[in-house]
């Protein structure tokens, strides 16, 4: 196994374990429960997920 597979399953995990967080904190933001949300928490949703895609990729 070289540098390059070891990397790209690193990235790999990185990305997959960043999308798992954003997926739970975009579902706790938006969720039945009456909980006010900022714009800014919605951005910040967004680029876990942004920054989840560039890893896993």
């Amino acid at each position: 196994m070289n540098w390059r597979n070891i990397t790209g399953f690193i990235l790999f995990g990185i990305g997959t374990a960043l999308w798992f967080l954003a997926f739970a904190y975009r579902m706790l933001i938006t969720s039945d429960i009456p909980v006010n949300f900022t714009p800014e928490e919605s951005s910040f949703a967004q680029r876990f997920f942004i920054s989840s895609g560039y890893l896993f990729f």
